[in-house]
């Protein structure tokens, strides 16, 4: 599969090299849209975080009880080589799940993607056992002074292997709704 046209068209008009992430917040807007329509019950929510300058993108699912977090995206720089901001991202996206999993979320996981540019990470919080994917490096590790490595963001999402994996992150997320939710 590859992006569909129109998504891979505003690409073209991106600087990925810009140290803006707001650059590509369209972009993530259009795929979450079309792997998330409206006519299947989805809401794909932006919002700003002013103390970090990035956008979250939050997908719900809307349930005859009122509507279900069940994705999000937190868009930032683009700045891989930068360990203190990526042990920020790191930090953002796991206090940003911790909050979507206060007890009430009715699916056994919440799926998240920081994105740092056009590179991501996945973490997943399993509300059955309480564990966060990827583990958390201590500050205190032996091994490594870096607490969010950059290997973390291994999948390009404009690249197949990439997209490959959001698609299969989304085809996931939707079987858990339609086995929880429906």
């Amino acid at each position: 599969m590859t992006w569909p046209d129109y998504i891979i068209a505003q690409l073209d008009h991106v600087d990925r090299s810009a140290i803006d992430g707001n650059t590509l917040n369209g972009f993530y807007n259009s795929i979450l849209h079309y792997f998330f329509p409206s006519s299947e019950r989805y809401q794909v929510h932006p919002h700003l975080h002013e103390s970090t300058e990035s956008l979250a993108f939050t997908v719900f699912y809307f349930t005859n009880k009122g509507r279900v977090p069940i994705f999000f995206i937190e868009v930032s720089y683009p700045t891989l080589n930068d360990n203190s901001l990526r042990v920020q991202a790191d930090n953002q996206m796991r206090q940003r799940t911790l909050n979507f999993s206060d007890g009430t979320l009715p699916l056994p996981k919440i799926v998240g993607l920081s994105a740092l540019g056009t590179r991501v990470a996945t973490y997943e919080y399993s509300l059955e056992d309480h564990r966060f994917l990827p583990a958390q490096n201590s500050p205190d590790q032996e091994i490594s002074d870096d607490r969010a490595p950059q290997e973390r963001w291994d999948y390009d999402i404009i690249e197949p292997a990439g997209e490959a994996m959001f698609k299969g992150l989304v085809e996931g997320m939707k079987v858990l709704v339609h086995t929880h939710l429906e």
